[in-house]
């Protein structure tokens, strides 16, 4: 029996475009396509068009979401939704916003409220967040979420998964908007510092008591082999994975080494935007997104490192890496414990895993439950990791599984092998068939409120 302290929250986390999709805001509230659906038709990927098709059926995902006993639930609004093609604000779509959050709210779910899950308008294709216009249009977004909707929203996270935002987009290149180049890397991760600077201090002038997280993915990093080139790949890697995205809030500041190696790729005024990033005053939780840890190697790349992880052998039906003891560490665990005692007498005041699941096959016929064993062999394993933690002396306040449906997975669409929900989602009929892993977090759940 996994034991945690009787006020620990349970949540859920989705992302607006993964499960409303863009067709129907498109159709029906005159919203913005993506730049997710120019840059996946560009590359031949499935376009988030469908999503989860949450716009009709979010009546039944609320049912769900209650029903499944969550007392939090995470979710984003998207900028290509709140501003109409017009440069309006986006009437319809508020409503939409607010009766969905609404239903949730009267049953007694807490809404964490991302305002940037990398839902930009189309026009912000080619060049994402470097877009000139995209400071303004992304604040004036912020502005109408806190004018319409505040009243409904418990905590606001500004944006999420910095490292998607800027490495994943613009080094690696697997994301909208598909740049890869170093430069282009450190101009991303300056912006949107600036721009989750400016996010908080817009949500605390507009109202003071607000309640605010934020949240990154974290990959707790390894070595196989100990030697001088290994550990200073390990260093890097940790520091460009890890620490450049939440040092700032703490420090005001990021690893020197990483200024020394890169600073000629550095804005002029990148000391002005760390210093103003220390705002860990300013928030009430820090959010670990965590899939996986990653084991690293030195590299000739400008990066200095690169992913050295073909012996390992277990892996999810995506290909990442499973960090499940005795074969591989206690990753959760791990990245947990760096966390927690780099910051807790820094300004930590709550640490929460925002994010934590695992896509799996989901194998049933027609009128039975959807079995999906390894989800639930993934999730029981990692409340593990998490309990271990706990019991090293670190305080973890909750944990969002990802998330309710399987829906639209980024580069990876709509294959089989990302189905990441807890509930089945036909395609043509819209149909919610909960899984074996839903009443299992369902029972689990329960056991705490008895």
């Amino acid at each position: 029996m996994i034991k945690f302290q009787k006020n620990f929250i349970f949540g859920i986390a989705e992302s607006d475009l993964q499960t409303v999709g863009s067709q129907e805001p498109y159709m029906q509230e005159n919203a913005h396509l993506t730049m997710w659906d120019e840059y996946s038709k560009k590359n031949k990927k499935d376009l988030p068009d469908r999503g989860g098709l949450k716009y009709n059926y979010f009546k039944q995902d609320a049912d769900l979401i209650s029903n499944l006993g969550v007392n939090s639930y995470r979710t984003s609004i998207s900028m290509s939704r709140t501003i109409d093609r017009h440069g309006k604000i986006n009437k319809k779509a508020l409503k939409w916003y607010r009766n969905y959050l609404t239903k949730l709210k009267k049953r007694g779910v807490d809404i964490h409220l991302c305002l940037y899950h990398w839902e930009a308008p189309k026009k912000f294709t080619n060049k994402g967040i470097l877009h000139p216009d995209f400071i303004n249009v992304f604040l004036k977004h912020v502005d109408i979420s806190l004018d319409y909707l505040s009243d409904l929203v418990d905590y606001y996270i500004p944006m999420n998964e910095l490292w998607c935002i800027c490495y994943l987009s613009y080094y690696v290149g697997i994301h909208a908007p598909g740049i890869n180049n170093l430069k282009s890397f450190f101009r991303a991760y300056f912006q949107s510092m600036h721009l989750q600077n400016e996010t908080i201090k817009k949500i605390r002038s507009f109202q003071p008591s607000a309640k605010i997280g934020v949240v990154n993915i974290h990959f707790p990093t390894y070595i196989r082999v100990i030697n001088a080139k290994f550990m200073k790949a390990r260093a890097i890697a940790d520091d460009l994975t890890n620490f450049i995205y939440s040092d700032p809030l703490f420090f005001g500041d990021i690893p020197q080494k990483i200024i020394y190696k890169f600073k000629t790729n550095f804005p002029k005024n990148y000391k002005t935007i760390l210093s103003e990033s220390k705002l860990a005053d300013a928030i009430n939780y820090y959010g670990i997104n965590y899939y996986n840890g990653q084991f690293v190697k030195p590299s000739n790349k400008a990066i200095g490192f690169e992913l050295d992880e073909d012996y390992i052998s277990i892996k999810n039906s995506l290909g990442w890496p499973v960090f499940i003891p005795p074969r591989l560490p206690s990753g959760l665990t791990d990245i947990i414990q760096t966390y927690y005692q780099r910051y807790n007498r820094n300004g930590l005041k709550k640490l929460f895993i925002s994010e934590n699941g695992t896509p799996a096959y989901s194998h049933c016929t027609d009128g039975q439950i959807p079995q999906d064993n390894e989800r639930i062999l993934y999730i029981h394993e990692h409340l593990k990791q998490i309990e271990k933690a706990i019991a090293k002396g670190c305080t973890v306040n909750g944990y969002f599984l990802w998330t309710l449906l399987d829906n639209y997975e980024w580069q990876s669409g709509y294959s089989p092998e990302s189905a990441f929900g807890l509930v089945q989602v036909d395609p043509k009929t819209g149909s919610r068939i909960p899984k074996k892993s839903y009443y299992w977090y369902q029972q689990l759940i329960h056991s705490y409120k008895q």
